[in-house]
């Protein structure tokens, strides 16, 4: 595994007595020490040793994978993280294994090249321009009236902005650029590049799709809830979506073709658009398994272990999944008024309910709130599982409701 996600590891870990699965996390030795992989991976029987190794312009990582790969040969390299998708395209490559490609990891690593290439190949984008100082952000509003500032080659929503008429251009383009996730990447960080967009308006969805050898095995259609404002963070998910008429026909499609764009070959693509009344626009892709919980509910609402699934893929083991899901399943997250909290209530009600699989807060009495500007600013969630997927959401929505963080 390059790159240590505590997620998938655990959930890889349910089956590595049957899977005889033995893995090696390889991360960068920054990350090591703020994150403590060694004492958190070294929790989990299946993890077989932890390597640290640069992987930022440095080819210290493929040496120690191929090190250990000389000592016990991998069957496979997984991605563990948005950071260290290249680093396992390339990982995959050197040892001849399965993997996305490292031409089609570059890409879903930068959103710049992703805008070129999906619009070579007819999908439809919003306007977009590279922006390197904050009179290009205020340039490119005098023309759009309203615009999306983001980094180009981050994650979880980090340092993104809406932005409009009025609005301090220079203030906005100082947060951005200083957004940051100290504990998840390495001291000598990566080139960060910035990115501004044309706000297209429409009811947002992800696709996860998983491919092998460039063929797709699995999709799913996520829905999206979005917080309203400045910081477009993402509130809530549905799985599956219920669209009417071809619009999950249209999303999958959409999503197909971006994967033949980039030339992605064996792994997970999840794709992010907006639904227009012209059709989907791109809104991002990634190169893994995605964030929030989006694969829990895909496992709930399908029967399956989507990293398991991942694993036989990139191992080139046969995979069968099923095409429809059997339930529904949905996640709410938590926000609060930013303050100090003086009190949590509701959450051992809220775990109790009917269809309630998950109940989690992870702020204490004591903690401080801040404004919501990115998913790592949110302060728990509520997952629920139904029948129907209409019926899940309104379980989680009914459920995170009932819990109360209340400030000063």
């Amino acid at each position: 595994m390059i790159g240590f996600s505590e997620a998938r590891v655990r959930a890889l870990s349910r089956s590595a007595a049957e899977l005889d699965l033995e893995l090696v996390v390889f991360d960068d030795p920054d990350v090591c020490r703020k994150k403590r992989v060694p004492e958190r991976a070294g929790g989990y029987p299946a993890v077989k040793g932890v390597v640290p190794a640069r992987y930022v312009d440095s080819g210290d990582l493929l040496a120690a994978v191929r090190d250990e790969h000389d000592r016990a040969a991998f069957a496979a390299v997984y991605p563990g993280l948005e950071y260290t998708v290249v680093a396992a395209a390339q990982a995959a490559q050197q040892l001849s294994l399965r993997g996305a490609g490292v031409p089609a990891a570059r890409v879903l690593r930068d959103k710049l090249l992703l805008r070129e290439c999906a619009q070579a190949n007819g999908l439809a984008n919003p306007r977009w321009a590279e922006v390197r100082r904050a009179a290009d952000v205020a340039a490119f509003l005098r023309e759009s009236g309203r615009a999306v500032l983001k980094p180009a080659n981050r994650q979880a929503s980090l340092g993104v902005q809406i932005l409009g008429p009025g609005d301090d251009v220079d203030a906005a383009w100082a947060e951005t650029v200083a957004a940051d996730e100290d504990t998840l990447v390495p001291d000598d960080r990566p080139e960060w590049r910035f990115m501004v967009e044309e706000q297209v308006v429409g009811d947002e969805y992800s696709v996860e799709l998983l491919l092998d050898r460039g063929g797709p095995v699995f999709a799913n259609v996520t829905a999206k809830s979005v917080q309203s404002g400045r910081y477009p963070v993402e509130l809530g998910h549905v799985v599956p979506a219920t669209l009417p008429g071809p619009g999950a026909t249209s999303l999958v499609d959409a999503t197909r073709t971006l994967a033949s764009a980039v030339g992605y070959d064996t792994g997970v693509v999840h794709a992010e658009w907006i639904l227009t009344a012209r059709g989907p626009v791109l809104v991002e892709c990634a190169g893994r398994l995605p964030g929030d919980s989006i694969v829990e509910l895909i496992d709930h609402a399908y029967g399956i272990d989507l990293s398991r699934a991942l694993l036989h893929l990139l191992s080139a083991q046969p995979v069968p999944l099923p095409r429809h899901p059997s339930r529904g399943a949905a996640i709410r997250f938590l926000t609060a008024a930013p303050g100090i909290v003086e009190d949590i209530c509701g959450a051992e009600t809220a775990q109790g309910r009917h269809g309630i699989v998950d109940c989690a807060i992870t702020v204490a009495v004591g903690d401080r709130v801040t404004e919501v500007r990115n998913s790592w600013e949110r302060i728990g969630h509520v997952m629920a599982v139904d029948t129907t997927a209409s019926a899940a959401e309104a379980c989680a929505a009914d459920a995170a409701a009932s819990v109360k963080v209340l400030t000063r």
